[in-house]
C-alpha cells in the first residue's frame, strides 16, 4: 500500500501538479515530503511505544506531534 501510493504521489501526482504551474508543483513537492516523513517517523514512533515498550506513551505521542505539525510549520514558511 505504501509503495502504490508514494508511486502515485512521485509520478502521475507530480506530473499533473506540474502541469498546472511551476507554484502548484513547488507546494505539492513541499506537501509530498511532509507526507513521506510523517508516514516514515509514525510507525517507527509507534513501534518503539507499543512494540518495544523503549519509550512511555507520553513520549509516543509527543513524537507523533511534533512529526506531523513541525514539519507543516516549516512547509507553511516557504509557500
Amino acid at each position: 500500500m505504501f509503495c502504490s501510493t508514494r508511486y502515485i504521489l512521485l509520478g502521475p501526482g507530480r506530473a499533473s501538479a506540474s502541469n498546472l504551474g511551476p507554484e502548484y508543483g513547488s507546494v505539492y513537492k513541499k506537501s509530498t515530503i511532509f507526507l513521506s516523513v510523517v508516514w516514515l517517523v509514525y510507525p517507527i514512533i509507534w513501534g518503539c511505544a507499543e512494540g518495544g515498550n523503549l519509550i512511555t506513551v507520553t513520549s509516543e505521542m509527543i513524537g507523533k506531534y511534533k512529526a506531523a505539525v513541525y514539519p507543516r510549520d516549516k512547509i507553511a514558511d516557504f509557500v
